[in-house]
């Protein structure tokens, strides 16, 4: 009788908690141009920063860090894709200090120059 109880209440607080990290990283991916901090998301699941960084890893199965920069890049490909939009805009659009730092960042991530993508 009371085990299962308890593993019930585990489990709704897991869903709980499952979702609550899905529908940051699904506005994360909407808004890949906002300045996502660890302390803006953490607050806006209503967690600490550390519980949310260590769950978010563990349900995502990457750091924040790392997800917010593969949401980014994604966004910026199909930005240059898709849009025509070229390098500078595409950096600007999504927040870049600058172009050589979305550049760098781009080519790290995709193995081709952002300004390569554009010419298909």
């Amino acid at each position: 009788g009371e085990e299962t109880c308890e593993e019930e209440a585990g489990l709704s607080e897991n869903q709980e908690l499952l979702s609550i990290i899905h529908e940051v990283a699904s506005h994360i991916r909407q808004f890949p141009g906002m300045k996502h901090t660890v302390s803006s998301l953490a607050e806006r699941a209503r967690l600490s920063e550390r519980y949310f960084s260590r769950k978010f890893r563990a349900i995502m199965g990457r750091t924040l860090e790392a997800y917010v920069i593969d949401m980014k890049i994604e966004r910026a490909e199909h930005l240059l894709r898709y849009y025509g939009m070229n390098v500078s805009e595409v950096a600007d659009a999504l927040d870049y200090g600058s172009v050589y730092y979305f550049s760098r960042q781009f080519k790290q991530y995709r193995g081709v120059a952002p300004s390569e993508l554009r010419k298909r």
